[in-house]
């Protein structure tokens, strides 16, 4: 607190004239990071494509904030900006034929994989920080059991599960799957 009120000029307890707390501090910071991280606007795009072009922002914004991240959870986020967002997304499948009910499901699972990409992503960040990222827990976890207790984990060693790549893969692998469940096609993305 007393960071943020030396930033804004203020004293500590004039700070508090205008906010509650830290958790009020957090939703107000939050809110603001959202009105500046505007969810991308459907310009037309194949259902997939949208699905896809919103994961990316869902992951983004909560991997690049995570302190969004934590309000989210709180459920200390505007619901009528959540609101809104959702039924965009769920309006513009259902234009491209989605029951609103497969809709929900494919929205839903996309926003989900999202969520738990950026919260990898954010949690990857700071144990690689530590010195513990991804390959190095693995070489360490080798040195202290016999080399054939981990079966297929030195073989993707290398190979970072928390990327963009490795998400563009996975977003593919749950696109494809919705596409095949319902019986859309792909389009061209």
């Amino acid at each position: 607190m007393d960071r943020v009120a030396e930033r804004l000029g203020l004293s500590v307890p004039g700070l508090y004239h205008h906010v509650r707390g830290r958790d009020d501090l957090l939703r107000l910071a939050a809110q603001r990071a959202m009105s500046r991280s505007k969810p991308p606007v459907h310009a037309g795009e194949h259902w997939s494509d949208w699905l896809v072009v919103n994961a990316r922002y869902i992951r983004g914004a909560f991997a690049s904030q995570p302190a969004l991240l934590e309000q989210f959870v709180a459920g200390s986020i505007d619901d009528d900006t959540q609101l809104a967002f959702v039924d965009e997304a769920l309006n513009v499948l259902c234009q491209q034929g989605f029951t609103p009910e497969q809709a929900l499901s494919a929205w839903a699972a996309a926003t989900d994989m999202a969520l738990g990409s950026g919260i990898e992503q954010v949690r990857e960040r700071r144990k690689t920080a530590d010195g513990r990222g991804w390959p190095a827990l693995i070489l360490a976890a080798s040195g202290r059991r016999a080399a054939s207790t981990f079966a297929v984990l030195p073989a993707v060693a290398a190979r970072d599960p928390y990327s963009d790549e490795a998400f563009e893969e996975r977003l593919a692998l749950l696109v494809s799957g919705i596409a095949a469940r319902y019986g859309f096609d792909l389009g061209d993305g």
